[in-house]
């Protein structure tokens, strides 16, 4: 509600991570080259939307080791070879939405006022960045303000200057609806009483450790003005507590199929 006025992207963003993350768990579970063009697409797609869905980068890594070790990703070089070719489709399609307007000047020619990209113009003066310039004027001004010391927190009835790693667990326990905290708790509680095989800790893997990278992403970004820079885990935690109704559909055919046997008896 408080962000009602503002028209962002923060939706779209969360349905187009959503997206490549499920694009990744159906090319990790096939390995075929049907399914990386559409997981390059989606990702492609997905770094037109917000500059924040770099995070994709760690997340494929690391659901590509953890699908390794439970066995879930075959053959493996494949899987690898896709996720090294990511970076240059990615670039390639996140260059066509900007029409192509990339100037290829060197960062000596450049001004910038993060100390970020200060540091980058200072070690790589002749370093040609093939991304469009209103891009990267974009992410460094973005850079500035997770840097700058005007920068501020409210948090706990105090405004507060450094980063404030506990920001969002505390805004997210506040402003999230107990109804749905409710479910989140339950589903950890029944998850914690369960002990499934490797294919259900996969695709929960899938889930929360995306759910893990989003967070902790925000948790060092020093950008503590709202929860929705975190929306993106919404769908996915309701993905995730979707395996209750999975359980109670289960059990109900459970039920109906020991009916239908007696009557057959």
């Amino acid at each position: 509600i408080a962000h009602a006025g503002i028209a962002g992207v923060d939706v779209a963003t969360g349905l187009v991570l959503t997206a490549a993350v499920y694009a990744f768990w159906r090319f990790a579970r096939t390995t075929r080259w049907r399914d990386a063009i559409v997981l390059a697409l989606v990702t492609g797609l997905a770094s037109l939307t917000r500059f924040s869905t770099i995070q994709l980068a760690p997340i494929f890594v690391l659901l590509a080791l953890l699908g390794l070790a439970l066995g879930r990703v075959r053959p493996a070089r494949r899987v690898w070879l896709v996720l090294a070719l990511l970076p240059i489709t990615t670039l390639a399609i996140f260059d066509l939405g900007y029409l192509g307007r990339v100037s290829f000047a060197p960062m000596k020619e450049r001004t910038v006022f993060s100390k970020r990209f200060q540091a980058i113009q200072t070690a790589m003066p002749g370093l040609r960045p093939p991304v469009p310039d209103a891009a990267l004027r974009g992410l460094d001004y973005l850079a500035y303000l997770s840097e700058s010391p005007d920068t501020r927190t409210y948090l706990l009835g105090r405004e507060r200057t450094d980063a404030a790693w506990e920001y969002f667990p505390i805004a997210l326990a506040v402003k999230w609806p107990l109804g749905f905290l409710g479910v989140l708790a339950l589903r950890a509680a029944l998850r914690a009483r369960e002990r499934p095989g490797r294919k259900r800790l996969w695709t929960e893997g899938v889930l929360l450790v995306t759910v893990a990278v989003v967070l902790g992403s925000a948790m060092v970004a020093h950008l503590n003005v709202g929860i929705r820079y975190v929306f993106p885990m919404i769908p996915l935690l309701c993905v995730w507590c979707g395996g209750l109704l999975a359980r109670r559909a289960a059990s109900a055919r459970g039920r109906a199929g020991e009916a239908m046997a007696r009557g057959a008896g």
